[in-house]
């Protein structure tokens, strides 16, 4: 209910609208569920409900996109994956990453990884952009973008690594 409140806040929703929404146990997830009724209802003044109603019909078009960008991520991941190719499981690739970034850190003749711009990265990155967006729209990430965001951090180093 943390982002609900700070989303609200960071659309420039009063207090009393914030504190109808948690009152209501309104998270982001149900916003897609909002009618004009409801709206109406936790929003008193037409102004401040449809500076309301145009931001949630942005992040929901904002999850869409998301959305569509990840489900096709995940069915070319498939499809494309070294591990499958490999014959690898999870298990055994975790494992061999993992001693393999320990091997870099313990290697003291090895140059030391290289600066990169954070916000390039993820612009460049097909996922990257839908944790960027995501940032803008609530100013936080939850969980699974945080996971998406370390997941193309630690791409970035291994790719470095195994070109070096």
């Amino acid at each position: 209910m943390e982002e609900t409140s700070v989303l609200l806040h960071s659309w420039g929703m009063p207090p009393e609208v914030v504190k109808s929404f948690l009152d209501n146990d309104l998270s982001i997830e149900k916003f897609k569920d909002l009618t004009d009724a409801y709206l109406k209802e936790l929003c008193p003044h037409i102004g401040q409900r449809i500076t309301l109603k145009t931001h949630i019909h942005e992040l929901l078009d904002s999850f869409a996109e998301t959305e569509t960008t990840d489900t096709t991520m995940d069915m070319n991941k498939d499809a494309n994956s070294p591990k499958s190719n490999l014959g690898l499981d999870d298990s055994n690739l975790s494992l061999s990453l993992l001693n393999d970034i320990t091997n870099i850190f313990e290697d003291t003749n090895r140059p030391p990884l290289p600066e990169f711009d954070m916000h390039t990265l993820l612009q460049t990155s097909a996922h990257g952009n839908s944790v960027l967006n995501y940032y803008k729209s609530f100013k936080i990430l939850n969980a699974k973008k945080r996971n998406i965001l370390v997941d193309i951090i630690i791409k970035h180093i291994y790719t470095y690594i195994v070109n070096k």
